[in-house]
């Protein structure tokens, strides 16, 4: 990466809802970018929790900023992320999580995604979870 890139980048931690992150499966169906459009169109611009700081990181700077989402009541689970994001196209190109988002995704595999795409031959499934159901497909065969 030269300075050029690395000022483009920006790093966002993201506390949301399970029930904002299931949105997450819906678009993984049918996004080949579904934690771009799940997580960035879910922050709201003029939110009053936002708040933004540049830092001095190295070569260039890089956009450091909290986003937190909070719950109405306080049984319900959050789950925080830690994206870096390419500010120019606004898309995600890292993410990391702890252990509760990544056992959310691993639950999305148990979903019968086979049976979706065998008897639903006319949806558009053209998303993330298409190329992992090809690429099991091609491996059984």
């Amino acid at each position: 990466m030269d300075v050029a890139e690395i000022q483009s980048l920006s790093l966002k931690l993201l506390v949301h809802k399970v029930k904002q992150i299931l949105e997450l499966l819906k678009l993984s169906l049918v996004s080949k970018r579904p934690l771009t459009k799940a997580f960035l169109t879910l922050i709201p611009l003029n939110n009053s929790t936002y708040s933004v700081s540049k830092l001095n990181n190295g070569p260039g700077n890089v956009d450091y900023s909290q986003n937190m989402v909070s719950s109405s009541t306080k049984t319900e689970e959050t789950i925080a992320l830690k994206l870096i994001i390419n500010s120019i196209n606004n898309t995600v190109l890292y993410a990391e999580a702890a252990n509760d988002f990544v056992n959310l995704l691993c639950s999305f595999l148990t979903f019968p995604i086979g049976f979706l795409f065998q008897k639903n031959l006319n949806l558009p499934f053209s998303g993330c979870i298409d190329n992992v159901y090809k690429s099991i497909n091609t491996i059984e065969h």
